[in-house]
């Protein structure tokens, strides 16, 4: 959740709205770090991009009906994707009928069994929705995002800014500047996008 987080706030537009959703006001990480969470799970549906992260509730959250009918998604509109055992929550969601998918392994059996092929790959993607697998698989998630809301020139430079020196950035100024101009250069996109990244 935090690598997404970091990685779409770099995109630092008035127009991309980046919030961590929760029925919670306080959340934890499944290393014990805690914050506040943004707005109610609820909120997801008024947004251009939802990605569902993992944790130790995604395995409970999954199978609660209560907690699922807080989402009416909607893929004609919506891009929607997973990392890690956030991949349940989409196949209770009927997200993933008739598609493969990914996850992380301690998932991949629940997902079998809800009727999912999974595949073993870092992320898969179905037009509208992705799933990813493994914490670092959450750069490939988010550009993916981030190219579907904007284009692939801004996908690449946010992904070029957290990439190691010499694969992706450089000691050249001209470079950086490259970066991160992805601000002024998309500060008069036409549409607003909005982002919920999901506590799970």
């Amino acid at each position: 959740m935090f690598l997404l987080w970091d990685v779409l706030k770099r995109v630092n537009l008035a127009l991309l709205d980046v919030k961590i959703l929760s029925d919670n006001k306080m959340i934890a990480s499944k290393t014990g770090i805690s914050i506040v969470s943004h707005e109610r799970w609820s909120w997801a549906n008024e947004c251009d991009g939802v990605l569902f992260s993992s944790g130790p509730d995604a395995k409970e959250l999954y199978r609660d009906p209560a907690f699922l009918k807080n989402f009416s998604i909607d893929l004609n509109r919506q891009f929607i994707g997973s990392i890690c055992s956030g991949s349940l929550i989409l196949a209770s969601l009927g997200l993933l009928n008739g598609k493969t998918a990914t996850t992380y392994p301690t998932t991949r059996q629940l997902l079998v069994n809800m009727g999912v092929e999974v595949v073993e790959k870092p992320i898969v993607i179905h037009s509208q929705v992705a799933t990813a697998a493994g914490c670092l698989a959450g750069e490939f998630l988010v550009r993916w995002l981030l190219e579907k809301l904007f284009d692939r020139k801004l996908s690449d430079q946010i992904g070029s800014s957290i990439r190691p020196l010499g694969d992706g950035l450089t000691f050249d100024s001209s470079g950086i500047a490259e970066i991160y101009s992805a601000v002024a250069e998309h500060s008069h996109a036409q549409s607003k996008a909005k982002f919920q990244g999901n506590v799970l």
